[in-house]
């Protein structure tokens, strides 16, 4: 027999400072106010893998421009950095492998490095 779950709907009455909250978060975060809202009440009934952490992670000041930015000058940085190490050949797919598994691991690597150079 067929699963036919259907979505829930919810509608709740909140201060409209809270909705602005809300809305300020969600933008932040890069998905819309109903997207932000499932993933933080899947967080509070006890499934945190439902939350984007990854986007949630950057300060609210960067925006996602800026963001972007960031995140290309770190990939080339690591890009140089991983050839010089062990060469264009292997530095390529290595590059690629993280571009789709995890497009932040080059700004937490960034980090990491400069922390370790100050």
């Amino acid at each position: 027999m067929p699963n036919n779950q259907r979505t829930a709907v919810v509608h709740l009455r909140m201060a409209p400072q809270l909705r602005d909250a809300l809305r300020r978060a969600a933008d932040n975060a890069g998905v819309s106010m109903n997207a932000y809202a499932v993933q933080v009440l899947a967080t509070a009934a006890g499934d945190p893998a439902c939350f984007r952490a990854t986007v949630d992670e950057r300060p609210p000041e960067i925006s996602r421009p800026a963001r972007e930015r960031l995140r290309r000058a770190a990939r080339q940085e690591f890009m140089e950095a991983t050839a010089a190490e062990i060469g264009w050949a292997e530095a390529g797919p290595l590059l690629r492998r993280y571009d789709a598994e995890d497009p932040d691991y080059f700004l937490a690597w960034k980090e990491r490095r400069d922390e370790v150079a100050s």
